[in-house]
């Protein structure tokens, strides 16, 4: 009789630990479960979706107030041709602290003995091309004289036979260099001869679309990091 209350003691001894040790490991899964849920981050968004966005801010978006304020703050050279020439007065609103030096029929050749010992600022736009091509070492060189500033260049919308061949040299330039940025005015603007004098130099509408199309590019970088 002993042995049997003995028995049936440890028994129910037993039955009471399994079950303490369940509830315990019960409770550990949910408090585990709850802490996992506390530590989850919401997932990062992939480079293609800030591409995205960045892209239709850039062809479709609006400059903001705030936009046009960190715009206006910006120190930029700019250097160009007629196209550059004739959107000055609206640069000059858009970048207030902006340096402007175009000129009718500039070439890139001409650029780099006029960047040679200027005190630039961190921020450059290029305009060039609708003139004539230029080659992959005048483009390695302007890069190179450039140093580490950021190199703004705005492809060309020319109808001519080297249009082509400029602005696929930009595209492969701001794959060679992290630095060099390409604005492509040419596929912003190529349906739209109602923006343009001649089908090259912008008219009134053109140059305000052209100079705000510019001023989304560089305010992008900032706005999609």
């Amino acid at each position: 009789m002993k042995f049997s209350k003995l028995l049936l003691n440890s028994t129910l001894l037993t039955l009471t630990l399994l079950t303490v040790g369940c509830q315990n490991n019960k409770q550990t899964s949910k408090n585990n479960a709850a802490t996992s849920s506390s530590k989850q981050v919401k997932p990062k968004r992939s480079d293609d979706d800030l591409q995205s966005k960045k892209n239709k801010f850039i062809f479709s978006g609006t400059l903001s107030k705030k936009d046009k304020e960190e715009l206006a703050k910006m120190n930029i050279a700019a250097c160009g041709d007629s196209v550059m020439e004739g959107c000055k007065d609206d640069y000059q609103k858009m970048f207030p602290k902006i340096q402007i030096d175009a000129g009718v029929s500039r070439q890139a050749s001409s650029l780099l003995p006029e960047l040679a010992g200027k005190n630039l600022p961190d921020t450059i736009i290029i305009g060039l091309g609708t003139n004539g091509p230029f080659s992959q070492q005048e483009y390695d060189q302007i890069m190179k004289t450039l140093g580490k500033r950021q190199v703004y260049w705005i492809n060309t919308n020319v109808y001519k036979d080297w249009r082509q061949d400029v602005n696929i040299m930009l595209l492969h330039g701001s794959q060679k260099y992290k630095n060099a940025h390409v604005i492509n005015w040419y596929q912003y603007c190529r349906s739209h001869d109602d923006w343009f004098w001649d089908g090259i130099h912008p008219n009134i509408e053109g140059r305000q679309k052209m100079v705000d199309f510019v001023g989304r590019n560089l305010i992008a970088d900032e706005k999609f990091k």
